[in-house]
């Protein structure tokens, strides 16, 4: 336990020497002051402009779902791309043979990464949140959504070579979240085409509170994270 909490603490000092990924790990409470504050006022602008009563307050839930997933993955974006600067230097062979080993350099590297992303998703939403929340929701909700970062964080060091390709696939990657929009935009049989993606599973735990989502959600994530992890491996 010792060797991997050595092993984490390198990451954050890797974290803090780079300024973008410094950076990156305030976004959520950036992301969630601009939700918190500016939302209501764009809701008030579009009613008064389309002389409506609700347009996007239906979707409040949607918006603090969204910044559950988006607190979770900036972190584990930040380990990936640490993950990708140690292969290129071949930091990341040699701590398959110190104490660390490969599986506490994956739990030093992912998985208290993805616990902090948890914690923070939770903080994010419960001071930024616009829907009405429950404990049970944020609780389930942001384990969903830290098992979605995860996911991100894996598929990254999985499919780039570098941390230039990091960069790139790390856009392609963080389109999986925007399948929590599907529940809200699709009522019928048609809406589990995406049920692939574990965000549509959030999104329907989002709207419907119900722990068949939830468990369905932790299944097609753990599903996924396996297979990234065996990619990894390679």
């Amino acid at each position: 336990m010792r060797a991997i909490m050595y092993s984490f603490r390198q990451v954050l000092r890797e974290a803090k020497s780079d300024l973008m990924l410094f950076v990156v790990c305030f976004v959520p409470f950036l992301a969630g002051s601009v939700f918190r504050f500016g939302i209501p006022v764009l809701e008030k602008i579009v009613t008064a402009y389309f002389q409506r009563e609700q347009i996007i307050f239906p979707y409040y839930g949607l918006i603090d779902g969204f910044l559950a997933v988006l607190s979770s993955m900036m972190f584990c974006f930040v380990s990936a791309m640490i993950v990708l600067e140690e292969r290129d230097s071949g930091i990341e062979k040699y701590m398959g043979v110190t104490p660390v080993g490969k599986r506490g350099y994956f739990i030093s590297h992912f998985i208290i990464p993805a616990g902090i992303g948890y914690f923070v998703s939770m903080l994010a939403v419960i001071l930024f949140h616009l829907s009405e929340i429950n404990p049970i929701k944020v609780v389930v909700g942001c384990i969903l959504a830290a098992m979605c970062g995860l996911l991100c964080g894996l598929i990254i060091v999985a499919l780039a070579g570098n941390k230039v390709e990091g960069m790139a696939i790390s856009k392609l990657s963080g389109m999986t979240m925007f399948a929590i929009i599907v529940p809200y935009v699709l009522k019928g049989n048609l809406q589990y085409i995406c049920g692939f993606i574990p965000s549509f599973w959030l999104g329907r735990f989002l709207i419907y509170e119900d722990f068949v989502s939830a468990i369905a959600g932790i299944a097609v994530s753990l599903l996924w994270i396996y297979f990234s992890v065996r990619i990894c491996r390679r």
